[in-house]
């Protein structure tokens, strides 16, 4: 074996610290691992005559750039390049990591830093908000190292940096305000029975966007708009139109019916018998006639809707001529013409 002195000449993009593994096509060679600024300055190793020396970069930015030479002097000196080595190559997006993405997510700035010998030119977004998904960066750079065939040429590149900022929030709909109303008297506040379970009720219009503040009388369409929740949105603290709910108007004229007459009773024969009122108001029932004393009712108040009632006969012997039945409201308007207990001879 003989002892020589070799020297790696080197880009700039090498770092002294950079780790360079030294192999030889036969023999040995001592040391096989040493650094880039030793090898930079002259290092002396022990091989034998005609081997050829590898040099590899194995670690910093130019990792895995190859350079080899023959060892037939003293001083011989394998040359050791950042990529490429040769004329006639010429740069790209894919080439190399050219710069790296940083982002705040606190102010939404979006930052680059170029590697050596890099410019960037140009970049879009330069700031991108919390919950937006990963996003893309386009940036245009330019690399000065005299080795490429498009030194200083300028590059758009568009996928090959991203960020991700996170989940992307969800858009706010009518579906998520759960906007409701319940039925109502016509004439009375409409507010006051819309709710919505998500978001806060601004106004109620009808189906042509007049606001409405009363129920109308019958079955209608009624319109919100709502503003949005302050977070967890994209459109959060903004407002959204359209929201549709129904609802009933009952009219404000008091009125009431029977489903018809008592015709179940047998005289002399204690019994009951039924029938139903149905209003959309307070109402009172009233027995009237000769023989109405035999009669009880379970009710004789109700409100608004269909009420059962149930008619007692204490099998009185004297019952002999048909009972009328009463609807008056809670004032005393007639609500219906009188309904009947029927006598059966």
């Amino acid at each position: 074996m003989a002892q020589y002195t070799i020297t790696g000449t080197f880009g700039t993009s090498f770092e002294n610290s950079d780790t360079i593994l030294l192999s030889v096509s036969s023999g040995s060679i001592t040391p096989s691992t040493t650094t880039k600024g030793a090898l930079a300055a002259g290092l002396n190793v022990e091989i034998d005559d005609g081997a050829t020396v590898t040099a590899v970069a194995t670690s910093g930015t130019c990792s895995n750039v190859i350079a080899n030479d023959i060892a037939q002097d003293a001083g011989a000196t394998p040359p050791v390049a950042e990529t490429p080595a040769a004329p006639g190559v010429s740069y790209d997006c894919s080439t190399r990591n050219w710069a790296t993405v940083n982002w705040n997510s606190g102010t939404g700035a979006v930052t680059l830093t170029p590697s050596a010998n890099t410019t960037i030119h140009s970049y879009a977004p330069t700031n991108v908000a919390a919950n937006s998904g990963n996003i893309d960066v386009t940036y245009t750079f330019s690399n000065s190292e005299a080795d490429w065939d498009n030194t200083d040429a300028q590059i758009l590149c568009s996928d090959n940096l991203s960020i991700n900022t996170g989940g992307a929030l969800p858009t706010f709909g009518c579906s998520d305000a759960g906007f409701s109303i319940l039925d109502g008297i016509a004439g009375a506040a409409i507010g006051a029975n819309a709710t919505v379970t998500n978001g806060t009720l601004v106004a109620i219009t009808d189906i042509n966007n007049t606001v409405v503040t009363t129920y109308a009388v019958g079955l209608n369409d009624y319109r919100a708009e709502i503003t949005v929740p302050a977070t967890g949105y994209t459109n959060s603290g903004q407002n959204i139109t359209g929201c549709p709910a129904t609802a009933s108007g009952t009219s404000t004229i008091p009125t009431g019916s029977f489903s018809g007459p008592v015709s179940s009773i047998t005289p002399g024969v204690a019994g009951t018998g039924e029938f139903q009122v149905t209003s959309n108001t307070n109402w009172q029932l009233g027995l009237r006639g000769t023989y109405a004393t035999h009669f009880t009712l379970d009710k004789y108040t109700g409100g608004p809707g269909t009420t059962t009632i149930t008619v007692t006969y204490d099998g009185s012997n004297n019952f002999q001529a048909d009972v009328l039945i009463s609807l008056r409201s809670a004032s005393g308007d007639i609500l219906a013409d009188p309904n009947t207990i029927d006598y059966a001879t």
